[in-house]
């Protein structure tokens, strides 16, 4: 008996059948735990995996949720829910990259108070910051979300790219 096991880039809350996502690259599925000294050591500009409880990952998740909740036509708020993954990159400046999923809201945007509904959504959001030596600059907010509404199986997607 041969079994193929296949990791896909769909989250489990979207409920797509699996045919219907796309398989992650050799790349994107981590085999063993190395360390990103020795990632770095050996290919500077490679990402390396980062911890999610890292404040600058915590951060860059919020930075892109905010500029997600201010720049989608949703009306509803969107909370964070959970980090899922985390990476940074070094090239001329850090590059952070994360995943996460959120939960709606049943309160506007302009509304502080906050109330879960059943809709969830997948999100990936990326900050690159520059370091002047003074203080650091953060460059453009980059995200992309995919909303799923559960009692119908329904997603939306919704791909911006703020500019601070």
């Amino acid at each position: 008996l041969t079994i193929d096991v296949l990791e896909t880039k769909c989250h489990v809350i979207s409920r797509k059948p699996w045919k219907k996502c796309e398989v992650k690259d050799v790349a994107d599925i981590p085999v063993r735990i190395v360390s990103p000294y020795l990632i770095v050591d050996t290919c500077p500009d490679c990402p390396t995996v980062e911890r999610l409880d890292d404040p600058i990952i915590v951060e860059t998740a919020n930075l892109s949720l905010q500029t997600y909740n201010r720049k989608s036509r949703l009306t509803n708020y969107y909370t964070l829910l959970n980090l899922t993954g985390a990476s940074m990159q070094w090239v001329e400046c850090p590059s952070y990259f994360v995943e996460f999923t959120t939960q709606e809201t049943v309160s506007a945007k302009d509304n502080p108070d906050v109330d879960l509904t059943q809709s969830q959504g997948l999100c990936t959001g990326s900050h690159t910051t520059l370091d002047d030596g003074m203080f650091e600059n953060k460059l453009p907010i980059k995200f992309k979300c995919e909303i799923f509404e559960p009692e119908v199986g329904n997603f939306h997607n919704s791909a911006i790219t703020a500019i601070p």
